[in-house]
């Protein structure tokens, strides 16, 4: 039970009191709660937002109309590099990528996995036309290539949402300079969501199927290396301790 205070519990017996006077002088003037309560503004959000929220029309057209949605969007998926953060009895993983976009396009890349390394360099391209809203989910999946014994096991994935990037006038602006940012994307498992498993570094591109042809794709190179010399020059040291007792320290 919770306890009311006086006053509170005072000032809500004279309402009621009041109301019942009102309805004692005239009982048609009793309130009747309305069978559907029409919402027209949302609570929290953007202001913008009410302007199509609530109307069908409008909300179609914001979303639906193919002038905002064509028919088909090409998807192009940058893969770069990634790090596993992940303990296996064998040692150092052999990691691989499988990507599944939308409802229908499963790619797996077993055959290309990268053997005994934590930090796999992936440097591919891949694209696909996909129907919106219905193919807006995409999984980036990094797994060990294992033995037959007990098969292949989950790193960590990335889950992107596409229609919400399609949708973001911030990111249409980037997308049509060609300015899309890398991201480097957090690895982690359904069964451990909030744990932190590697990352993967990529970036997405999504651009109307019918001119794909006019902006053609570039796939990710990995640089050439290059062969560095590092001089490190001490100019002076202080308060250098000397060690196995002896009143002097051979710096080397």
């Amino acid at each position: 039970q919770t306890s009311v205070g006086p006053r509170l519990a005072a000032g809500f017996g004279s309402l009621l009191t009041k109301a019942a006077e009102v309805i004692e002088e005239d009982p048609r003037r009793m309130p009747t709660a309305p069978r559907h309560v029409r919402i027209n503004q949302s609570y929290g959000l953007k202001p913008e937002l009410d302007e199509f929220a609530f109307d069908e029309k409008k909300l179609r057209a914001r979303f639906k109309s193919p002038e905002k949605v064509p028919g088909r969007v090409r998807v192009r998926l940058y893969l770069v590099k990634a790090v596993c953060t992940f303990a296996s009895n064998k040692g150092d993983p052999d990691p691989f990528v499988e990507i599944q976009l939308g409802r229908n396009d499963h790619m797996s890349y077993r055959n290309q996995a990268k053997v005994g390394t934590r930090e796999p360099d992936l440097y591919m391209l891949e694209e696909r036309d996909i129907v919106l809203p219905d193919d807006s989910k995409l999984e980036v999946k990094i797994l060990d290539k294992d033995g037959a014994w007990y098969g292949d096991v989950t790193i960590g994935s990335t889950i992107l949402d596409l229609e919400d990037r399609w949708h973001s006038k911030n990111w249409q602006r980037l997308n049509d300079r060609s300015e899309v940012p890398k991201e480097s994307r957090p690895l982690s498992t359904r069964d451990e969501p909030g744990k932190n498993r590697g990352t993967i570094e990529m970036w997405v591109e999504m651009l109307d199927s019918q001119k794909a042809t006019d902006c053609p794709a570039v796939p990710p190179v990995k640089p050439a290396e290059i062969e560095l010399e590092v001089r490190m020059v001490i100019w002076d040291t202080k308060n250098v301790q000397p060690i196995h007792k002896k009143d002097y320290v051979n710096v080397q």
